[in-house]
């Protein structure tokens, strides 16, 4: 089987989506040993990455020439489809609208926040994938999402894609022995090392709801007892597109200036160090198709605080507590009680663990393999 993957998320610091391509890619690399693979991008620079060099005999990535995205995946990707026989395509979100017949489309969508909370998502971005996703589902023979809360949304939204849907979860399981190397005492990260800190990791757009975690971290500060110890805030994750401004305003309304520290974009071995020292993981987003975060918070065995909104509690389960996002002093009272309860945090860190073994990015390879394979029986 001949199986084509759009992989222009890689190289873009796209959060979610070039996490998930990266470790798509590099787990097929081992487990799909008997199929060919064709790599599409627009970027020359991958092919120079140290992961990408390693690619087995059996993936070949094609850079396609840059051009405008609707350029590129409506006129260029279908004709290396076509060049290179492609049996099944797999894509993220928009797919061309035309290819040869004999060809599997498959799409993942991540989630469908544009429907469930459009007013965090740029008006253009909106147009867009309002005029594209309905014709990319009716053209699709299967679709992947991450979740089952966004797989029943997505069949809510688009009843087209009822019974072509499987729900697959992301990794973000940690192996200890992952764990270990990074817990070395050289390893303690930023100017965190000589106190305790609350850790927040992702984009900052406005659906991430920072200003209420800084907000409900002011009260926390207002009960919070031993003031010589008391956790500082840390905001992992550089501002990218659609920065939420009014996080600069929190910040300086409630006086967290010597209480927050933001470390812009971090590397995966900085994250992962990030993670190993934290007292506690905090992420309020309004909206969410998975939580990698979480996942990889708990592998850590930090006690995790997350929004009781969209997949979040199925993520969670039993390996930490959500709250209402919009209730400020719920939050501050779970972040002093996450932060001063060894008993509750003792439970919780186990509790994770446990559950993050859900959570590998082999077995979400190995089930993707599995639709690409049945595909082509049916």
């Amino acid at each position: 089987m001949t199986i084509g993957i759009d992989i222009r998320a890689i190289g873009k610091r796209g959060t979610g989506d070039e996490v998930y391509t990266t470790n798509l890619i590099t787990n097929l690399a081992e487990h799909a040993t008997k199929h060919t693979f064709f790599l599409f991008t627009d970027d020359e620079r991958v092919r120079e990455f140290k992961w990408i060099k390693a690619l087995p005999e059996h993936m070949t990535v094609v850079v396609i020439p840059p051009a405008h995205r609707a350029i590129w995946t409506f006129i260029k990707l279908p004709k290396a489809v076509k060049k290179y026989d492609v049996d099944v395509l797999h894509v993220q979100y928009i797919a061309p609208l035309w290819f040869p017949s004999k060809t599997k489309l498959i799409t993942t969508i991540h989630d469908i926040s544009w429907k469930v909370v459009p007013r965090y998502i740029p008006p253009k971005d909106r147009r867009l994938l309002n005029t594209f996703i309905p014709l990319t589902i009716r053209k699709a023979d299967r679709i992947i999402t991450v979740s089952k809360h966004s797989r029943e949304q997505i069949e809510q939204f688009y009843p087209a894609a009822k019974n072509i849907v499987s729900a697959i979860y992301n990794g973000g399981y940690i192996s200890p022995e992952s764990r270990a190397e990074v817990r070395r005492p050289e390893s303690v990260p930023f100017e965190t090392v000589d106190h305790p800190y609350i850790l927040h990791v992702s984009s900052l757009q406005p659906r991430k709801n920072v200003p209420q975690l800084l907000r409900a971290y002011a009260s926390f500060l207002n009960v919070y007892r031993d003031v010589s110890q008391v956790p500082l805030l840390v905001l992992a994750g550089g501002e990218g597109i659609n920065y939420d401004t009014e996080i600069d305003t929190v910040i300086e309304n409630e006086n967290l200036e010597d209480f927050v520290v933001r470390t812009g974009h971090v590397s995966e071995v900085e994250k992962y160090r990030l993670y190993a020292h934290a007292r506690l993981f905090v992420s309020l987003s309004l909206f969410e198709g998975f939580g990698i975060p979480f996942i990889e918070a708990m592998s850590f065995g930090v006690p995790v605080v997350g929004s009781n909104r969209s997949c979040l509690p199925e993520i969670i389960d039993k390996g930490g507590e959500t709250v209402n996002p919009e209730d400020r002093e719920a939050i501050a009272e779970k972040l002093y009680r996450l932060s001063t309860d060894e008993t509750l945090r003792e439970r919780y860190a186990r509790e994770g663990i446990k559950r993050t073994q859900e959570f590998t990015w082999e077995k979400m390879a190995r089930r993707t393999l599995e639709v690409y394979e049945d595909l082509l029986e049916e």
